[in-house]
């Protein structure tokens, strides 16, 4: 190269646009200066949060402004939860519940009321959605005596068929299978509840609408793209089973197609709760910020 100072001027820009098409671009100026939104995550099954990982891997946040930090419940502003930690919620992640009754076995005559007064195992995440199983027992005119065990434990007993049956979420179904191809889902219990708020999303934070609006992204990706799209995005390859598992989901109903509470989705859930707890949930126009999740339904662009 005769001239070295020519040649430094033009491949220099060529080289920075070279590693930003290849994804190795800096990070952007505005990001440290960018609000942090400070989220706590206390769920049964962590697959019903599937929009906040998506949001989070399409880096949806980011488009809105915002930085999303994952942190205990003491020191969160916003609570993603199966059950309700402050009014009014501001909306919802899942509509339908991750509860499944599976078997070793299939029995086309099988009701739930065949489990009244009998124990039932159930996996030991799904404690802190106990209130929801027993109410839709009772909804079913059904009493089983639940029992809490640990999901390992569930896994030794199925191997050595010492259990009938089990309540598990449909990711631990799938690993049961895995043990045993000849396990059934002899009931998904989300059946008789219609779409009700699942995984709430409460709390304040100035940046709500934000949050909002990318988990609402992350839910239309979730319905538009194929499963085998959205388990890329989750850059997961030693789940092999995920796209089925997100095509089963989709067929279930488990997400909403928006974060929107709608007031029958509310009165569903609240009358569903009413029949196990004493906690009962307030007045649709007091237990929903409406302005705030219509808000969140619009473009910030």
């Amino acid at each position: 190269m005769k001239n070295p100072r020519k040649w430094k001027k033009w491949i220099l820009p060529w080289l920075t646009l070279t590693l930003t098409a290849c994804g190795q671009h800096t990070p952007k100026s505005a990001q440290p200066s960018w609000p942090v939104v400070r989220v706590s995550v206390n769920v049964s099954s962590s697959f019903l949060a599937l929009p906040l990982y998506v949001a989070q891997n399409l880096h949806l946040f980011q488009d809105e402004h915002i930085r999303v930090d994952i942190v205990p419940a003491n020191h969160s502003e916003l609570m993603i939860s199966d059950t309700v930690k402050s009014w009014p919620v501001l909306g919802s992640l899942a509509s339908r519940p991750d509860l499944f009754l599976v078997a070793p076995a299939p029995d086309p005559h099988f009701r739930l009321k065949a489990l009244d007064r009998l124990p039932v195992e159930y996996a030991d995440n799904l404690q802190i959605s106990l209130n929801l199983l027993q109410s839709i027992m009772t909804l079913n005119r059904t009493h089983p005596y639940l029992e809490t065990v640990s999901f390992k434990n569930i896994q030794n007993l199925w191997r050595q068929r010492h259990l009938p049956w089990a309540i598990v979420t449909l990711h631990q179904f799938y690993q049961l299978r895995q043990q045993d191809p000849h396990t059934v889902i002899l009931n998904w219990l989300g059946a008789s509840t219609g779409p009700i708020p699942v995984l709430i999303l409460s709390g304040h934070s100035k940046n709500s609408v934000r949050f909002l609006r990318a988990i609402n992204l992350a839910l239309w990706y979730i319905h538009t793209s194929s499963p085998k799209t959205i388990a890329g995005i989750l850059a997961n390859p030693q789940e092999k089973s995920l796209p089925q598992q997100i095509a089963q989901g989709l067929h279930y109903e488990l997400w909403p197609v928006t974060t929107y509470i709608s007031p029958s989705e509310y009165n569903r859930g609240r009358a569903l709760y009413s029949l196990s707890t004493q906690d009962t949930w307030p007045p649709y126009y007091e237990g929903v910020d409406k302005k705030l999740a219509t808000q969140a339904l619009s473009a910030a662009y």
